[in-house]
């Protein structure tokens, strides 16, 4: 029990979380996690979720429809930088996961979620030198 306090805010994410997707520009992904998926347009860091108020994540990832490209990836909660991630390297079959897991074997997909909180804030921000796409669910409470 924490007295007074309510429960508290993520302050860490691992990083390098690799998921096998088999085919990042199936729609199938963010149905399957309960989300959204919204549109990235190659260029410099964009903002993809900004949200004021508390709630959870259960799952985020990021994901372009290429076998190379340069990413960025990095989530804050709070005021806190939780994480901070890029990869040179395939995120179409390995996509870079932040929150949940996925998996792809003959077609059939399987993905899990997980419960991160935020008290105040989430930010996530991303970068591709190719257009991509980023899958979230969150709920706010």
């Amino acid at each position: 029990m924490i007295i007074g306090g309510g429960e508290k805010a993520c302050t860490y994410i691992q990083p390098a979380k690799f998921g096998y997707n088999g085919d990042a520009s199936s729609p199938q992904l963010d149905e399957l996690a309960g989300g959204i998926a919204l549109a990235y347009t190659a260029s410099s860091v964009q903002t993809m979720v900004n949200v004021t108020g508390g709630g959870y994540i259960t799952f985020a990832s990021f994901e372009a429809n290429v076998t190379s490209s340069t990413s960025t990836h990095k989530i804050t909660i709070d005021g806190v930088v939780v994480l901070d991630d890029s990869r040179s390297s395939n995120i179409s079959n390995a996509l870079m996961i932040a929150v949940g897991a996925v998996y792809r074997q003959s077609g059939a997909k399987a993905v899990s979620q997980s419960s991160v909180r935020f008290n105040s804030s989430l930010l996530i921000e991303c970068s591709c030198n190719v257009d991509a796409k980023y899958v979230i669910a969150y709920y706010l409470t």
